[in-house]
């Protein structure tokens, strides 16, 4: 293809697999490793929910092909989870995890948790789940959510920075 060509020609050595739908799921997701590796990329990273991880078959070979995860996870409780991400999948999303967890990645896991008007106030709480069931992740990182993409006409998604900032203190020293 056209992209892999100039992959190859301007000697690209990091890619980052995301975006257009959920890469995890692509049936071709591994083929397309393949191809990017022949073409010369080094390092290859997944952005992703998590959820097709939880299929530990999967979550191996990923393992095995894939240098780094980037894992968007919302919250460690499944109605705040649900809340922000309109989805039933929290329990596959948390076997996900931890399926990457046990395939020793964890030094190769980042968990990306986004801070919304539906999981602020149990920022503590979300930190002493990920330091008891995330110990040894590459990171775990703290962002605010945008009032972009499908947060965008969300009235009240976004809290302020001081609603938040004393959760963020307090999760912080649980990190």
């Amino acid at each position: 293809s056209l992209a892999l060509a100039r992959i190859k020609r301007d000697g690209i050595k990091a890619v980052s697999l995301e975006g257009g739908g959920e890469p995890s799921v692509r049936p071709d997701l591994f083929a397309t490793v393949e191809k990017l590796r022949a073409a010369g990329v080094e390092h290859i990273m997944l952005s992703t929910n998590g959820v097709a991880l939880a299929d530990m078959e999967l979550c191996r070979k990923a393992a095995a092909a894939i240098d780094q995860f980037t894992v968007n996870f919302p919250s460690h409780l499944p109605e705040a989870y649900a809340a922000a991400t309109r989805s039933v999948k929290y329990p596959l999303a948390v076997r996900g995890l931890l399926n990457l967890a046990a395939c020793g990645v964890r030094d190769r896991l980042r968990v990306f948790h986004i801070i919304s008007a539906f999981n602020f106030r149990a920022l503590p709480g979300f930190a002493a789940w990920a330091a008891a069931n995330l110990r040894g992740a590459g990171l775990v990182n703290l962002t605010f959510v945008r009032n972009s993409g499908r947060a965008r006409g969300r009235d009240g998604i976004v809290p302020t920075y001081t609603e938040a900032a004393p959760f963020i203190k307090l999760a912080l020293a649980k990190l």
